[in-house]
């Protein structure tokens, strides 16, 4: 017993000095530490530049956009583009994403109403004015406005094939939609066109602009649409006004319907 008893308190204040050497760095940080903090910033506002920087990402994003193609309606007034583009944050399907804007000199646009063109066109003859009105309803551009429900133009199917594409080339055109299905995007055979009691459309010139008078298919909920002939007044300038003249249930022979193909 004697014999172990150096080794043990040799071994008893080997553990205690470098427990209080611990103590002392430990205390030393500490103080270092807050030394260096800056005592004047508190945490809230820390939290709150931590939020102000998530905000501003959020805002770079929001703004960031990329040119998908350049765009043409035919009726810009000197120094107009058009551009289709994709704007804010990349979502799938990328046309979720998809705005018009419109450059003229150091302004910029992202187009939302066909009113918002307004004083940016000039429209003079009636071709013009019903290529004009169908940007509403082309099948490249139909999900871009917030000018109500989802709209189509019932289309025959050879009416189809004369849709402007307004430069965009898109992948399939509404004449390939109407051989794929028939009323996928408002296309329809020329006996089940006309059979439906459907007509073509009427563009009247005015003192001001043009009427057209048309058939549209629109969706005020998803898969329950309705079919409306409207007259929508268009102005020399592009001014815009949409009147609803019939709006009823669509009456297709069975196993016909209308269907949208949207993108989810």
């Amino acid at each position: 017993m004697a014999s172990g008893s150096p080794g043990n308190a040799s071994i008893t204040r080997i553990f205690v000095l470098v427990s209080f050497l611990v103590t002392i760095a430990f205390c030393a940080a500490r103080v270092t530490l807050e030394k260096e903090r800056p005592h004047d910033i508190d945490p809230p506002s820390v939290k709150s530049d931590h939020r102000d920087a998530a905000i501003d990402i959020n805002a770079m994003m929001d703004n960031w956009v990329r040119v998908r193609r350049r765009m043409t309606i035919g009726c810009e007034r000197p120094g107009v583009r058009l551009d289709l583009v994709l704007k804010g944050p990349a979502c799938h399907p990328q046309e979720g994403s998809e705005r018009i804007r419109l450059s003229e000199g150091g302004h910029v646009l992202f187009v939302k109403h066909l009113n918002d063109l307004q004083g940016h066109v000039a429209i003079h003859d009636s071709q013009t004015a019903l290529k004009y009105v169908r940007l509403l309803t082309s099948s490249e551009t139909w999900f871009i406005w917030n000018e109500g429900p989802c709209a189509l133009e019932v289309l025959e199917r050879n009416e189809a094939r004369n849709i402007p594409r307004f430069g965009l080339h898109e992948e399939i055109t509404l004449e390939e939609w109407g051989d794929v299905r028939e009323g996928i995007m408002g296309v329809l055979s020329a006996h089940t066109f006309h059979a439906a009691g459907f007509s073509h459309p009427v563009v009247t010139r005015t003192d001001h602009g043009f009427t057209i008078v048309r058939w549209l298919y629109v969706e005020p909920e998803r898969d329950r649409g309705l079919v409306e002939k409207v007259k929508e007044s268009v102005g020399e300038d592009g001014s815009y006004s949409r009147t609803i003249l019939i709006q009823k249930k669509p009456a297709l022979p069975s196993g016909v319907e209308f269907y949208i193909a949207r993108f989810a």
